[in-house]
């Protein structure tokens, strides 16, 4: 459990300075969104999967399929 909020929390930061460059990016978005549902942190998850749809109309019509049932978790809340 340690090793991965460590590696989350590493991961949040990298994908946060993205944004700094790429705030428009829903991938990025996505990327941040999952990494915030990793540590329980279910607030920011979804405000950034939100946020990576409002950017990206057609962004649910690109989701892998790992990602859908994590997707689905945030959007239908």
């Amino acid at each position: 459990v340690f090793k991965q909020a460590t590696r989350c929390t590493r991961e949040s930061k990298i994908f946060q300075r993205s944004l700094e460059y790429a705030p428009d990016d829903s991938r990025i978005l996505k990327a941040l969104g999952r990494v915030y549902y990793e540590i329980n942190d279910y607030e920011n998850s979804e405000k950034m999967i939100l946020l990576a749809i409002e950017k990206n109309k057609d962004y649910l019509l690109n989701v892998t399929p790992s990602s859908k049932s994590f997707i689905t978790v945030i959007y239908e809340g």
